[in-house]
């Protein structure tokens, strides 16, 4: 659970709705408690299931997800804000998308104190997968 060191945190879980997983997460502040409820992170149009989801905060509270949200065809991996004022972004970024033949998942997730954000995949080729490292450099 990313905390920053105001004491800002985030919990994020996913949710096995039939035949999809669904990302959702609650953030926390020392002035208001938790979220009154909790919020689906990842895009319920997309008919994917949402696989190796990380988070971050940077120094100010306002965060980043990342997560892979996969099929047999369009494997890619998405993005969603957070602002620590006014909560989840509706925006949600396709940050990138696997070439034909290839899958893979996030594999890990870095934030700055200035908000920059460095996402690690790993990347393999299907059906045989063999894996190799591929890294994403995000600006927000």
């Amino acid at each position: 659970m990313p905390v920053d060191a105001n004491g800002n945190a985030l919990i994020t879980w996913v949710v096995q709705d039939g035949a999809k997983r669904k990302l959702f997460a609650r953030a926390y502040s020392p002035v208001n408690g938790w979220d009154a409820s909790a919020a689906m992170i990842s895009d319920p149009r997309l008919d994917l299931d949402v696989e190796a989801a990380f988070f971050a905060l940077d120094g100010k509270g306002n965060g980043l997800a990342v997560w892979s949200q996969d099929s047999e065809t369009n494997p890619a991996v998405y993005s969603r804000e957070y602002a620590a004022r006014t909560g989840w972004s509706s925006r949600i970024q396709k940050v990138y998308e696997y070439p034909a033949g290839y899958g893979g998942e996030v594999s890990s997730l870095y934030l700055t104190p200035r908000g920059k954000a460095l996402v690690v995949l790993t990347s393999y080729d299907l059906p045989a997968y063999s894996t190799s490292r591929l890294l994403a450099i995000l600006s927000r």
